[in-house]
C-alpha cells in the first residue's frame, strides 16, 4: 500500500465498482463430489442408448421401467389397496400423444404444470415452486435425444446425487378405437383416423400430470422419473413438498408453523421477501374437517383445499400493501377471498397495478392473498434454503438399533462428531433414510428424533435441534459455528405403524417380481451406512453392479476372486458341516479341522474337544507348551517371561501330568485347586500317575493387571524347602501352596491382534462401528496393534470379563426394529479442509442412570 500522500485518486470504474451491491453467489443444485459423477454418468448413458437406438433404428423404450409391458409393477406398489389402484386406457408415446412434441416451449413457468389422476399435490406444488428456478429445472434434466425418446435426470436421494433414465412412453385416459362400443364409435362416424386425430390428441389426453402449454413434455416425463426413483407411480401417493423440494435441490427444509411465528414484519422482511433469492416457499391448510352440509366431502377455506399442498411463488409489497402469489398445482381452484381475482378490493387504482403486480385474471390456479390472510388461513409454510457453490457437505451415516419398544423417551442410542475447520455460518441437519420405495419392507415402526449440539468438553448446550412437526424425514439447525470439536446426542421417538409380521403374513401375496425390485432397492439403500453388515441380507440378494462383470466371464472372475481373497488374507467362510468333522490332510490321512471363523484367518479351539483328554491340545493356546504330543517334556526355553508392564511372571506350577500333556486340558486357565483343610495339598487322583520325572511347568502371563500372579513356597516342618531355581521342579519335602491370584479371563473372546484364544487379564474393545466385536489383549493394545480393518486412532474401551454382560443389551432382541440416519454437516467458506464427521454407537448398558449425589 502506497503512503496516503502517494495513493492514487479512485478511477470512475472503481467508483461506480464500489457503489454496487456486493455479487451474490448464484444458487444452484447442491454442489458434492457426486454431483459431476451423476451428470457425467448420466449424460453417458443417454449418449450410449442414443447411438444404439439410431443404429438398430429403434427408439428407447427402458426394460427397468416398461411401462406398457410391465404395467402392473410400474403402476403399483407391493400392497397398494384396491381404492388407490389406477386404470389408465393405453400407453402412447409423446410423439403420438403431441404433434409436435418439444421438452420446453419458452421456458419453464409455474402454470406449466397441471395435476393429473394422481394424489401427488405435493411433488407438483414442489416443482411449481421449483420453476422460479429455470436454471435449476434444467439441469435436473442432464441430457435428451427427443427423437430417440430418451431422457436422463438427477434427483438427490439421501447422500448423494442418482441418475434416472427413462423413454417416453406415457399413460392415457383414452382407449384405443377398437375398444370403444359401437354407440362410442357412431361419435366419430365410425372413423378410426378421425378418432385418433381428435380423441387421442394433446395433453388432455394424459391419465397423469401434464404441462398447461400443448406440446410440451417436460411435466409428465419428469413426473415419470421420479416415480420410476421411487419405483412406481403409487409410491407418489401423499407426501411433504418440503422434502420433494430437497429431492429436487440438495437443499435443507424446514417446517414453519404460521402461529409460531414470532415477529410477522421480520418474517416477511427476513424470509417471504427472499423467496426466490436462496429459498423456496410452499404451504398448505390441514386440521379440519368437512361441514356436515358438505355436497363433496372435501373441506375447504374460500376456496382453498384442506390437506392440499400449495406453491410460494412470490412476495410482493405494492402502494403499502403487502400480496402473496400463490398456485394450486391442480391449474384451477383459486383463492375466493380477499383480493382474489375479480374481488371487490379491485377497484380503479388496483385494477391499474395488475401489471407491476404481475397478475392476471382467470382461473389458472395462480392468486394473490393479502399477508394476513395468508398468515392467518394457512397452516404451515415450509422453507427450502437451496445452497449455491461456496456451502460445502460432509455427512455420516449409520443404522441404529432400537431398544425394546416400548422404551424410555432418552439420549444414548447414537452420537456423532464433527470438527469445524474454522468459524462459519453451519447448518446440521439430522435425517433418515428416503423409504418411500420400499415402504412395505420399512421398519414396523415409524421413527421421529431431535438432538442436541454440544462442544467437546463442555457441559452447556450449544443449541437443539428445531422442531415443528414429529415424524418428519429430518431435522435442523442453522447456526454460526466457531471453530473446534463438537459432539450431537439423538433422542429417538417411534410408534407402531403395523404389525410385527407384517411382511411374513403378507408376502404370500405380493408380485414376487416387484418384490425381487424392491428388496434389490432397499439393500443398495441401506448399504449407506458405516456398519451395513452383508451377511444380514445373505450374498444372493445384493445387487452387484454391472462393472464388476465388465470385461472377463465368470470363471475368471471367479478365480480372480479367490486369488485376491487368498492374497489379502480375508477370511473364510463359515463351514456347512458341523465343527470337527474329517478332512483329508496333505499326507492323505483324516486329521481333525477345527472352525474357521475369524477374520485373520486363526483358528478357535473347540471347547468340547479341550474337554476330553483323548484329543490333541492345539498349539496356539497359551499356557500349553509347545512339543510332541506323543510325550514330549512339554517345557519352554524360558520359564521367566517379562509381562507387558515390563514385571517379572513366576511361573505358576502345575501339577505334573502322567501321560503327557494332552491328558490334563480340562481348563487351561483355571488355577490350581484351593488347599484342602488340613494343610496338604488337593488329591487329584486321575493325574496321579507316574510318568514324568518332572512337573510340567508353564508361565501364566499377566495380561494387563498390575501385579504379577505369584507361587509362593513355605518351609514345613523344618525343611528347608527353598533354594530351587525358576523353571525348575521344587524340592522333594512336603509343601503347601498358597493360592494365587487368580487371573481374569475372557471366556471364548479371541485377541484380533496375536490370535490368543481366551484373552487372559483385561482385554480392549474397539468402539468404532467399522470394526465391530474387535478385541485386543493387553500386548496387542500397547503395541499399537493396526490392521485393514482395526486403524490408528480407533477409541478402546478396557473389559473385565464380568463387564461384558453389560455389552449385553436385554432390551434389544432379534425382531426388534433399526434405523438408518444420517447426520449432514452444511458448511459455508470454511476453506478447503473438509469438515470430518464420524458416528459412535451405544455399546449395551455401560452408561446407565445414577442419582446427582453419586456423582
Amino acid at each position: 500500500m502506497l503512503p496516503p500522500e502517494k495513493e492514487q485518486a479512485p478511477t470512475s470504474a472503481e467508483l461506480v465498482a464500489q457503489s454496487l451491491p456486493p455479487k451474490k453467489d448464484k444458487v444452484g443444485l447442491l454442489v458434492t463430489k457426486e454431483l459431476d459423477k451423476a451428470i457425467a454418468r448420466c449424460r453417458e448413458k443417454v449418449e450410449r442408448i442414443s447411438r444404439d437406438c439410431r443404429k438398430r433404428n429403434r427408439r428407447f423404450r427402458d426394460l427397468s421401467f416398461d411401462v406398457e409391458e410391465d404395467r402392473e409393477r410400474c403402476l403399483h406398489g407391493l400392497a397398494t389397496p384396491q381404492t388407490q389402484r389406477f386404470n389408465p386406457s393405453d400407453v402412447l408415446r409423446a410423439g403420438q400423444i403431441f404433434d409436435k412434441p418439444e421438452f420446453f416451449i419458452d421456458g419453464v413457468t409455474s402454470g406449466d404444470i397441471v395435476q393429473g389422476d394422481l394424489g401427488n399435490c405435493w411433488f407438483l406444488s414442489a416443482l411449481a415452486t421449483f420453476t422460479c428456478y429455470p436454471e435449476l429445472v434444467e439441469k435436473v434434466c442432464v441430457k435428451r435425444d427427443e427423437v430417440v425418446g430418451v431422457y436422463g435426470f438427477i434427483f438427490y436421494r439421501d447422500g448423494g446425487w442418482v441418475d434416472v433414465i427413462i423413454d417416453d412412453l406415457l399413460y392415457v385416459n383414452v382407449p384405443k378405437y377398437e375398444s370403444l362400443t359401437q354407440k362410442e364409435r357412431n361419435l366419430y362416424h365410425n372413423d378410426k383416423g378421425l378418432y385418433n386425430k381428435t380423441a387421442r390428441k394433446g395433453g388432455k389426453t394424459l391419465y397423469f400430470a401434464r404441462s398447461g402449454t400443448e406440446n410440451e413434455t417436460w411435466v409428465p416425463l419428469i413426473e415419470k422419473a421420479y416415480a420410476k426413483l421411487h419405483g412406481d407411480y403409487a409410491a407418489l401417493l401423499g407426501g411433504a413438498a418440503a422434502e420433494a423440494l430437497e429431492d429436487l435441490t440438495g437443499g435443507v427444509s424446514t417446517l414453519i408453523h404460521m402461529n409460531d411465528i414470532l415477529d410477522i414484519d421480520e418474517f416477511w422482511q427476513n424470509e417471504l421477501l427472499k423467496a426466490n433469492d436462496d429459498r423456496l416457499f410452499g404451504c398448505y391448510l390441514s386440521g379440519l374437517e368437512a361441514p356436515v352440509d358438505s355436497d363433496d366431502g372435501i373441506p375447504t377455506v374460500n376456496g382453498l383445499i384442506v390437506g392440499h399442498a400449495y406453491s410460494v411463488l412470490r412476495a410482493i409489497e405494492h402502494n403499502g400493501r403487502r400480496f402473496v402469489r400463490v398456485r394450486n398445482p391442480w391449474g384451477s381452484s383459486e383463492w375466493t377471498g380477499a383480493w382474489s381475482d375479480g374481488s371487490k378490493e379491485w377497484n380503479g387504482e388496483w385494477l391499474a397495478a395488475l401489471p407491476a403486480l404481475k397478475h392476471t385474471f382467470g382461473d389458472d390456479g395462480e392468486f394473490l392473498m393479502s399477508y394476513e390472510d395468508f398468515l392467518s388461513t394457512f397452516w404451515v409454510v415450509h422453507r427450502t434454503k437451496v445452497l449455491d457453490p461456496t456451502w460445502k457437505l460432509s455427512s455420516h451415516w449409520l443404522e441404529v438399533a432400537g431398544r425394546k419398544f416400548p422404551a424410555t423417551w432418552n439420549y444414548g442410542d447414537v452420537s456423532f462428531t464433527f470438527t469445524m475447520p474454522k468459524s462459519g455460518p453451519t447448518i446440521v441437519v439430522l435425517t433418515q433414510l428416503d423409504t418411500r420405495y420400499f415402504r412395505e419392507l420399512a421398519p414396523w415402526t415409524r421413527w421421529s428424533f431431535d438432538f442436541a449440539l454440544f462442544k467437546r468438553g463442555e457441559k452447556d448446550v450449544v443449541a437443539v435441534s428445531h422442531h415443528a412437526a414429529i415424524w418428519t424425514r429430518s431435522v435442523n439447525i442453522e447456526l454460526d459455528l466457531e471453530e473446534g470439536e463438537y459432539v450431537v446426542h439423538v433422542r429417538f421417538d417411534r410408534r407402531m405403524e403395523k404389525n410385527k409380521d407384517y411382511v411374513s403374513e403378507n408376502i404370500s401375496g405380493w408380485n414376487p417380481r416387484k418384490l425381487t425390485r424392491v428388496l434389490t432397492e432397499c439393500a443398495t439403500a441401506q448399504m449407506i451406512a458405516v456398519n451395513f453388515d452383508p451377511n444380514d441380507w445373505g450374498h444372493h440378494q445384493l445387487p452387484i453392479p454391472l462393472d464388476r462383470y465388465a470385461g472377463y466371464d465368470l470363471s475368471e472372475l471367479e478365480a480372480l476372486t479367490m486369488e485376491n481373497a487368498i492374497n489379502n488374507n480375508e477370511p473364510e467362510p463359515e463351514p456347512d458341516t458341523e465343527p470337527g468333522a474329517e478332512d483329508e490332510g496333505e499326507d492323505g490321512e483324516q486329521e481333525e479341522s477345527g472352525p474357521i471363523d475369524i477374520p485373520n484367518g486363526f483358528r478357535m479351539p473347540e471347547s468340547d474337544k479341550a474337554d476330553r483328554g483323548d484329543d490333541p491340545v492345539p498349539e496356539d493356546v497359551p499356557g500349553v507348551p509347545d512339543g510332541d504330543a506323543e510325550g514330549g517334556d512339554g517345557t519352554e526355553d524360558e520359564d521367566v517371561v517379562d509381562d507387558v508392564n515390563g514385571d517379572i511372571v513366576v511361573p505358576e506350577v502345575i501339577n505334573p501330568p502322567q501321560n503327557g500333556p494332552s491328558d490334563s486340558v480340562e481348563d487351561l486357565h483355571k488355577t490350581d485347586q484351593e488347599p484342602e483343610a488340613n494343610g496338604e495339598a488337593p488329591n487329584n487322583a486321575e493325574n496321579d500317575q507316574p510318568g514324568l520325572e518332572e512337573p510340567f511347568t508353564k508361565p501364566l502371563e499377566d495380561k494387563g493387571l498390575a501385579a504379577e500372579s505369584l507361587i509362593i513356597y513355605k518351609e514345613v516342618n523344618g525343611s528347608t524347602g527353598g533354594g530351587f531355581e525358576l523353571g525348575e521342579s521344587p524340592p522333594a519335602p512336603p509343601r503347601i501352596m498358597i493360592e494365587p491370584r487368580v487371573m481374569p479371563v475372557h471366556e471364548g473372546t479371541r485377541c484380533d491382534g496375536c490370535g490368543e484364544v481366551p484373552i487372559v487379564g483385561i482385554a480392549y474393545k474397539c468402539l468404532e462401528v467399522t470394526c465391530p466385536d474387535f478385541d485386543l489383549c493387553a500386548k496387542c493394545y500397547k503395541t499399537g496393534f493396526t490392521n485393514e480393518v482395526h486403524k490408528a486412532g480407533h477409541k478402546l474401551m478396557p473389559l473385565r470379563p464380568g463387564d461384558r454382560l453389560k455389552l449385553q443389551d436385554a432390551g434389544n432382541s432379534e425382531d426388534e426394529d433399526s434405523i438408518i440416519v444420517g447426520l449432514k454437516v452444511f458448511t459455508k467458506d470454511c476453506g478447503p479442509t473438509p469438515v470430518t464427521v464420524k458416528g459412535q454407537l451405544r455399546h449395551g448398558k455401560i452408561i446407565s442412570w445414577k442419582r446427582p449425589e453419586d456423582d
